[in-house]
């Protein structure tokens, strides 16, 4: 329907113009730029990029997200080496989930290159799932400030974070014990068991 009225919202943005109603084109021209805006979303979909240390579950959780197999799944670090982009939805908007290569000192330089891909995805994204591993020690979490690798284009955009604790049908390691214990902090998920995926979406 957005994209239906957006030719009426522009003759109408040209007939205020032609009137000599400049407040008016002005307001209307910003109301059709942020119409615009929407309909683009539902159109090409909300962008969600997911990082995180290796085995976070990072392609689990986007596989329960968009309620399908699509990202390949094992216990083994680095399975994911680049980045790969997953089409689904959320309550009926479209989404593309796009899954990351986990961030971590790395010295190969394969590795590197894909980190630094994760980096550059990380800036483009329009929402970022920043996941975390309960079961395993606490880490700091990935700034996006420092996230480019040497790349200032991955850095002009920082889009919002959204801190995950996966894993939460697994005994908490103990460096975990003062976070879970304040109560509000990050979300608690489990991507296997689709626990908190609800409060997520």
């Amino acid at each position: 329907e957005l994209v239906q009225r957006l030719p009426d919202r522009v003759r109408t943005t040209l007939a205020l113009l032609d009137a000599g109603q400049e407040a008016p084109a002005r307001q209307e021209l910003a109301n059709l730029l942020q119409a615009g805006e929407r309909a683009q979303r539902l159109l090409d979909g909300v962008r969600i990029v997911v990082i995180g240390a290796p085995n976070t579950g990072k392609s689990t959780l986007i596989n329960s997200l968009a309620r399908r197999e699509q990202a390949i799944v094992s216990d083994l670090p680095g399975t994911t080496r680049d980045w790969v982009e997953h089409p689904g939805a959320i309550d009926g908007v479209p989404v593309v989930f796009v899954d990351t290569a986990g961030i971590h000192d790395a010295q190969d330089p394969i590795e590197q290159e894909a980190i630094r891909r994760t980096h550059r995805q990380a800036a483009t994204a329009d929402i970022v799932l920043n996941v975390s591993d309960q079961a395993a020690p606490l880490q700091v979490g990935h700034r996006l400030d420092s996230m480019s690798g040497g790349d200032s284009q991955a850095t002009a955009r920082v889009p919002p974070v959204i801190p995950l604790v996966n894993k939460s049908d697994l005994p908490p390691h103990p460096s975990w014990q003062d976070v879970l214990a304040a109560g509000e902090g990050p979300l608690r998920v489990s991507a296997l068991t689709s626990a908190g995926l609800n409060d997520l979406e």
